[in-house]
């Protein structure tokens, strides 16, 4: 499918003109008076929107620039206001480089023949957590409740509907489940009294709030699965993925990249192992199915 490049809206064109430095000016300049395409063009660097989006484009700033650096070319950072809509943008083409969760990583990659670069070296788990001290000690305790995840597209979502369907518990007629934005907006709802039980990825768990933290419980931890991906759409403009991968590991192997590593969660980039990657085909179905709503 062709890519799809829309005119820059104002908070990409915000990101990629107020953090590019004397080196970026130049570049914007000569960007201004040249033709958006090819290789003029800035690259659109997209993060899924696992983290609140203030949040999430502060911590991935520094990867910004460090590949607008790199490559000499102007970068423009955005995410999408949810995870289908990002989803869509990723199988339209429309990023050049991005970050996305595993299961949805690999539909683009199997439907649209993306690359991966890099996996996070944080190995994923799905938590289930609950009030501290309250009435959920296990998972048959939550018949009859409400369990809040966040979208259905996500690992995050799918695990969880296997976890209650594999204790005795149907999704929809056991149990109730409450689709929120973000992780932070499902377990705070569980603090809130608003819901039994909330799924959260363990890569969002450290970025909570401690006083929100306390007052949560975990009562169930997943196998690991691999983490998120850094995937880039095959294009002749682009730099090279020997390019973008020599980016990723001089960024990981400095301190901003270390600080990164921390506060993304991710704990830095390895090259993926494509035969350790198939175990995420088992999520493909339920993500096509998905996508293929309205």
């Amino acid at each position: 499918m062709a890519a799809r490049h829309p005119d820059i809206d104002p908070l990409r064109r915000r990101l990629l003109l107020s953090s590019l430095g004397a080196a970026g000016v130049m570049l914007a300049g000569r960007v201004c008076g040249a033709d958006l395409a090819g290789r003029d063009r800035p690259l659109e660097f997209g993060v899924v929107p696992y983290l609140p989006t203030a949040r999430l484009l502060t911590i991935f700033e520094p990867l910004r620039a460090h590949f607008a650096a790199s490559f000499q070319r102007p970068i423009a950072l955005s995410t999408a206001p949810d995870f289908k809509s990002f989803q869509r943008r990723a199988l339209d083409g429309e990023y050049d480089l991005y970050f996305i969760g595993p299961g949805p990583g690999w539909q683009v990659h199997r439907d649209r023949h993306h690359l991966v670069l890099v996996v996070a070296k944080a190995i994923l788990r799905i938590y289930l957590v609950v009030a501290q001290g309250g009435t959920i000690r296990q998972l048959t305790d939550l018949r009859g409740k409400m369990v809040a995840t966040i979208d259905p597209l996500t690992v995050t979502a799918q695990v969880t509907a296997a976890l209650l369907q594999g204790n005795g518990l149907e999704p929809g007629r056991d149990v109730m489940l409450r689709t929120e934005k973000t992780p932070f907006n499902a377990v705070q709802a569980v603090a809130l009294g608003e819901v039994a039980a909330a799924a959260c990825p363990d890569v969002a768990w450290p970025d909570l709030p401690d006083e929100l933290r306390s007052r949560l419980q975990i009562i169930y931890r997943s196998e690991g699965l691999p983490g998120g991906m850094l995937m880039m759409r095959p294009a002749a403009d682009l730099p090279t993925p020997e390019a973008i991968r020599k980016a990723i590991f001089d960024f990981d192997a400095s301190t901003a990249g270390r600080i990164f590593a921390k506060e993304s969660g991710q704990l830095g980039f390895d090259l993926p192992d494509m035969q350790q990657l198939a175990v995420l085909e088992r999520f493909l179905p339920e993500t096509r199915r998905v996508m293929s709503q309205p």
